[in-house]
């Protein structure tokens, strides 16, 4: 079997997820919003805050944009 490797400089850095689209819990909650003929709209107010949560607790952890080490990747990427 070949793998198929993605160019370095286009690999995704480490980050967080709300849920996988595959587990119960937030995965039940995306997984309608995701889908290809989901709702359109804003997205609800108990997703969005949990969003801001997990981005803000991974902001401020190791490796976060905003934890202050000298090698962690630019904020915007530009």
């Amino acid at each position: 079997m070949n793998a198929i490797s993605t160019p370095a400089d286009e690999q995704a850095f480490t980050g967080r997820a709300l849920g996988r689209l595959s587990d119960i819990g937030w995965g039940n909650r995306l997984r309608p919003m995701l889908a290809a003929q989901g709702p359109e709209g804003p997205v609800p107010a108990d997703v969005a805050a949990a969003v801001v949560g997990v981005l803000a607790d991974w902001a401020r952890g190791p490796g976060g944009w905003s934890c202050g080490a000298a090698d962690t990747p630019a904020r915007w990427g530009w």
